[in-house]
């Protein structure tokens, strides 16, 4: 499988998961994948979390999502690390949708 594929098999299995919080989780990873997926075609390859937010800074169009790059994992974070944000709220379960739809559409996935 290709990033991309798995890009789109992440944000598949997210749309049909029964726990709403790894549904963030799900995505986020989706958009890790389509984002290495232009890392990757364009011979950058980050091997952590930390070199991967570095590339994307430094990529000329994907640097213009980093910001919703960046909420969507503190979504992520939030949905595995934080107890007390659970139950996610419903605005929080929508922004991430839209978060991850902005970042898939702009990797072309």
């Amino acid at each position: 499988m290709t990033y991309a594929d798995y890009a789109r098999a992440l944000s598949a299995a997210a749309a049909s998961s029964p726990l709403a919080e790894w549904r963030v989780v799900l995505k986020f990873y989706a958009v890790v994948h389509a984002t290495n997926s232009r890392l990757y075609a364009e011979g950058r390859a980050p091997l952590t979390h930390t070199q991967h937010e570095q590339t994307l800074m430094g990529d000329a169009t994907l640097h213009t999502f980093l910001p919703e790059y960046l909420e969507l994992k503190q979504l992520s974070l939030d949905a595995r690390y934080r107890p007390q944000s659970h139950p996610m709220t419903q605005a929080q379960l929508e922004r991430a949708d839209r978060l991850a739809q902005v970042l898939l559409t702009a990797c072309g996935i």
